[in-house]
């Protein structure tokens, strides 16, 4: 997206040994033990917004850019909805719906993103 090699490498630096912990008892402020977390970002961290902000605007840009069947919808073009972490993909044919959820699944693979396929729905009108 533009950044320079010094903001990844401290991004990298930043998440490179992150640890977790849950607090049992909030009086005492008595925590588990520490386990390292190799997945995700920072709880409430202001950084992690913008990361996620970061991952969202790279993953519509890679859908939109290949896509060839978004929904128009008078001056709105429909090609898929995002909220937190729910993707919703407009398409006017089967093929097309198929071909962007390709381009998810290519682009999840890309980064190493798993998508849970159990609550993955599928519905053609």
């Amino acid at each position: 997206m533009g950044g320079s090699c010094k903001i990844v490498k401290l991004l990298q630096a930043i998440y490179s040994c992150v640890k977790s912990c849950v607090r049992t008892n909030t009086s005492n402020n008595d925590n588990s033990a520490y386990v390292d977390s190799f997945m995700g970002v920072k709880q409430g961290k202001p950084l992690s917004p913008f990361l996620f902000i970061c991952f969202i605007i790279d993953m519509y840009t890679f859908i939109k850019d290949s896509s060839f069947d978004a929904v128009n919808i008078d001056d709105l073009q429909l090609l898929l909805l995002l909220f937190a972490d729910d993707t919703v993909l407009f398409s006017y044919s089967k093929e097309g719906l198929q071909f962007q959820l390709n381009q998810l699944f290519t682009y999840c693979s890309n980064w190493g993103i798993t998508v849970n396929t159990v609550n993955t729905v599928v519905m053609f009108f």
